[in-house]
C-alpha cells in the first residue's frame, strides 16, 4: 500500500489500526463464547472449544531452583524493537 504519509507515520497509523481490529476482534469472541451470538454466519460458522496446555513457570523455576541451576538452559534472543512516539500535540 502507498500513501503519502512517511514511514514512522504509517507505522503508528497502521499500529493504532491493529490495535482497533483486536479490541473488535476481542468483543466477537466474547460473544460467540459466551452463547450471545450465533455461530453460523452467511460465509463462516465458529467452533468454540477448550484446549489445555502445559507452560512452564519461569519465576518459579527461579525462585525453587536457583538461577545457578537455569544458567545452562537459558539462551539469549536478540530483538529489533521499532518504538514510535508523537513528536507534537495530538490534532
Amino acid at each position: 500500500m502507498s500513501t503519502n504519509r512517511k514511514p514512522p507515520d504509517e507505522l503508528a497509523d497502521v499500529r493504532e489500526r491493529i490495535k482497533e481490529l483486536k479490541g473488535r476482534e476481542e468483543e466477537l469472541r466474547d460473544l460467540l463464547i459466551s452463547g450471545k451470538a450465533d455461530l453460523v454466519g452467511d460465509d463462516y460458522a465458529a467452533k468454540v472449544s477448550t484446549v489445555t496446555s502445559e507452560r512452564i513457570d519461569g519465576k518459579k523455576l527461579r525462585r525453587d531452583l536457583g538461577h545457578q541451576f537455569l544458567e545452562p538452559f537459558l539462551v539469549t534472543v536478540e530483538s529489533t524493537v521499532v518504538n514510535v512516539e508523537r513528536m507534537r500535540g495530538e490534532g
